[in-house]
């Protein structure tokens, strides 16, 4: 679980297992799985690294795991505690509005990387799952949380509307 407030793209929860002394981490974001097969100890620290991206993890091992995640090579905070799995727990104001539907919007507005983009989204109480569409690619398994008057949690969504 990520608990470090609005800084990250995408948050996702980490399942850690221990099978006979090794380590396997399992990424969950929204209902995709991804195991991540590169995984080192030493001592109290780990390292991981994710499969077919250049993205990876170096933490602390306590009671809970705490360091950094590196998204093509950005340092970034990360803090996982066992049994949390609330991804944006900092977000708690119930929705005020049902936002499931498609939706026209403007990623990253009055910047050169500004780009018009397709969301289609389905809403179960504050928790938002679903998938972005782009020229470039699609953008599938995104999960967040929506707040109060439907303000997408850590969104840089500046321009939403119904497509």
């Amino acid at each position: 679980m990520d608990s470090i407030p609005c800084r990250l793209d995408v948050p996702f929860n980490l399942e850690v297992k221990n099978d006979n002394g090794k380590v396997q981490l399992t990424v969950r974001n929204a209902d995709e799985l991804t195991a991540i097969t590169e995984v080192e100890t030493m001592g109290n620290s780990l390292l991981a690294k994710f499969p077919a991206i250049t993205s990876e993890l170096v933490m602390a091992i306590n009671d809970s795991l705490s360091g950094y995640y590196y998204p093509k090579g950005v340092k970034d905070g990360r803090r996982y505690k066992k049994g949390e799995t609330d991804r944006i727990p900092w977000h708690t104001e119930q929705p005020n509005y049902d936002i499931t539907g498609r939706w026209w919007f403007i990623d990253n507005p009055g910047t050169p990387d500004s780009s018009t983009m397709i969301a289609e989204l389905k809403q179960a109480g504050s928790r938002v799952t679903g998938t972005i569409l782009s020229t470039t690619g699609n953008y599938r398994y995104l999960e967040r949380k929506v707040a109060g008057n439907m303000r997408l949690s850590n969104s840089r969504l500046n321009v939403l509307r119904r497509a």
